[in-house]
């Protein structure tokens, strides 16, 4: 797999509580050198509203503000892409009672 000529990535978000941390997906994914973007996704939560940008990741390079995906797109597939992730998985507490209130929420 050329991941220039054909980019391939994964997608990753904070919503999945820390004791799932090892996800077989991701392990073969980084065997495979295929990026994994990490980003937010909040719950429809009211505490959860403020966590937009709280797990993601940085890249280094210069983007055209006139085309920004483009050149975001040509950054994440050079051959010497580093990415630097940043935050952290659910809390499983936390998980547990969001996922009971989303599911019996009228």
């Amino acid at each position: 797999l050329n991941h220039s000529t054909t980019p391939l990535f994964l997608g990753d978000n904070s919503g999945r509580p820390m004791l799932w941390s090892r996800v077989p997906q991701f392990s073969l994914a980084k065997q495979c050198k295929i990026p994994i973007l990490r980003g937010t996704d909040p719950l429809p939560v009211k505490k959860q509203t403020k966590l937009g940008g709280d797990f993601g990741f940085i890249i280094s390079g210069d983007i055209d503000i006139n085309k920004p995906a483009e050149s975001l797109r040509h950054l994440l597939v050079q051959e010497d892409l580093t990415i630097t992730d940043y935050g952290r998985l659910e809390n499983p507490i936390r998980f547990l009672t969001e996922q009971i209130g989303i599911r019996f929420s009228s």
